[in-house]
């Protein structure tokens, strides 16, 4: 027995000792610096003195091959693809610009960043073959966009400290493959469309369902949101942040935002000149005005203002969330909601005016409004339409009615909405809940999964002149008095508050059931020439 644990030990002495050993030990989990700029694959790359100049294979003498089965990548300048590249290692890794207490990440200037950025040559692609993770690095979008394809059973990661930055206005593409993952938790990203499952972080921004360039419907191409300015923008810009918003919404909003999406007021914005009559364009997916996107607030100087005697017309549904609602003059400006539109005034919009009354609504038969208390109590609402009531508790109705994919909420009891409000299974155990027009993710902080769309819906109820109410709603459509006014029950905004997931579920099968048109073209995207060094 000795002499066994004599040998054994000799033999793990030796093997700690063997170039195998070592090759093991630096192999899985190790790091490895790279730099484009001043690194040489002759070096080491175990320092930012040291750094490797390229990636290379798990069998070269670039970075790649220092860390063959995984391990950390330091972009301590810059890590450049001049050409179509595969990702595969035998493990995962992270490719991250801060290491050991040092951030080598500079974005200046801001036309070429200096230091700790991922650059692509025009329209080249990378595929991820091994789990990867961006992490407090620089992705520098050029010339043609570049795309990262996700292959399948692997999992690609976007961290939300990853900062993304464009020359020209536009941002790189991630596609997955069936069977992919791709969790994206910040950055700008033209767009993340595929197979596989997504998940999107509530710092990540998507400005395109799916590649504009694509086969895919005109409808999933479209843009998703847009920066408006009216005081410094230029419907010259891209609209894709606030540095590059555009001016007006005829002519910078809507030449983006072809299917619906959110418009970001950064600025003051006022619609229509006083006494006149501005139509919003039809839409077949909702339009969101706010003021609050991804952390950034502008309501400081931005404002949503109808013009005294103006009135807007809404012909399919707008959400105000998180905007400054202004009223000026005596005369107050009108929201004008024709049949099958919905107005949507969340309870974080403000109301300010100049001490004389807000808004008018004017409802068509067939209309809705889902408004706050403040603006129930603030807005003089009239016409044949519904108002229903928008409470701290219905913050999901915004995403289960209006949202691209439907969601599944689930109480503090563990049951489902849709199971609450008697949603029907289907096999594979998913509750249904009714859902609007169209389908979405909602992006809790840790980001959705996309879903495959339920079929369970709530059938709606007959309320006074015909229109469709919530079926057990404690609201119906208010009592009819001299002028068309509208007068709500006081107790609606308590009463909903413990029937919210029934009326959830119900109000739903309203915008399923409504008629969309056909979006316009999207106009064509410029490309920029390649002029500039990586």
């Amino acid at each position: 027995m000795r002499i066994k644990k004599i040998l054994a030990a000799v033999s793990a002495l030796l093997f700690c000792l063997s170039p195998f050993a070592a090759f093991s030990a630096s192999a899985a989990g190790g790091t490895v610096f790279v730099s484009d700029n001043n690194g040489s694959n002759a070096n080491d790359g175990l320092s930012a003195a040291k750094a490797k100049k390229s990636l290379g294979s798990t069998t070269g003498d670039g970075s790649i091959g220092v860390i063959p089965k995984g391990g950390t990548l330091v972009v301590c300048e810059k890590l450049y693809f001049g050409s179509a590249y595969t990702w595969a290692l035998g493990g995962s890794a992270v490719i991250t610009a801060v290491h050991g207490g040092t951030d080598y990440r500079n974005a200046e200037p801001a036309s070429n960043p200096s230091s700790g950025v991922i650059k692509m040559k025009s329209g080249v692609t990378v595929t991820v073959a091994s789990n990867l993770t961006l992490r407090n690095v620089i992705l520098f979008q050029e010339h043609e966009t570049n795309t990262f394809v996700v292959s399948s059973g692997v999992t690609f990661t976007v961290d939300e400290s990853v900062t993304t930055m464009s020359a020209n206005g536009d941002y790189m593409r991630i596609i997955a493959a069936p069977g992919s993952t791709v969790v994206v938790n910040g950055g700008t990203f033209e767009s993340v469309s595929g197979e596989g499952t997504i998940r999107l972080g509530s710092k990540a921004v998507v400005l395109y369902d799916a590649p504009p360039d694509s086969d895919q419907p005109e409808t999933d191409r479209a843009r998703r949101v847009c920066w408006i300015d009216p005081e410094s923008g230029s419907d010259s810009a891209a609209g894709t942040n606030a540095a590059s918003a555009v001016k007006t919404l005829d002519n910078g909003v809507f030449k983006r935002l072809l299917v619906g999406g959110t418009a970001v007021v950064c600025g003051p914005l006022s619609v229509p000149a006083s006494g006149a009559v501005y139509n919003l364009p039809l839409l077949p997916k909702p339009l969101t005005f706010t003021s609050v996107y991804q952390g950034a607030d502008y309501k400081s100087k931005a404002r949503f203002r109808i013009a005294p005697g103006g009135a807007m017309v809404i012909s399919s549904d707008v959400i105000f969330d998180d905007i400054v609602l202004l009223a000026e003059g005596t005369t107050p400006g009108v929201i004008r909601v024709k049949a099958g539109a919905t107005l949507t005034v969340t309870d974080r919009a403000e109301l300010v005016t100049n001490g004389r009354a807000h808004y008018r609504i004017e409802l068509e038969k067939g209309a809705y409004a889902l408004l706050s208390e403040n603006a129930r109590q603030a807005f003089t609402v009239s016409g044949e339409g519904a108002v229903l009531p928008y409470t701290a508790d219905s913050e999901e109705l915004i995403a289960l009615l209006f949202g691209d994919e439907p969601i599944i909420l689930t109480p503090v009891d563990g049951t489902t909405a849709a199971e609450s409000a008697g949603g029907t299974t289907n096999a594979a155990g998913t509750t249904g809940a009714s859902t609007g027009g169209g389908t979405g993710t909602a992006a809790p902080a840790d980001g959705t999964e996309k879903t495959t769309p339920a079929d369970g819906t709530a059938e709606p109820e007959t309320g006074k002149n015909g229109e469709s109410v919530p079926a057990s709603s404690p609201v119906g459509t208010g009592e009819a008095i001299p002028g068309g006014e509208t007068r709500q029950s006081r107790g609606v905004a308590a009463l909903i508050g413990g029937a919210v997931a029934s009326a959830i579920a119900a109000c739903g099968v309203f915008f399923f059931l409504r008629k969309k048109a056909k979006p316009a073209k999207e106009p064509e995207k410029e490309k920029t020439d390649e002029s500039s060094d990586h």
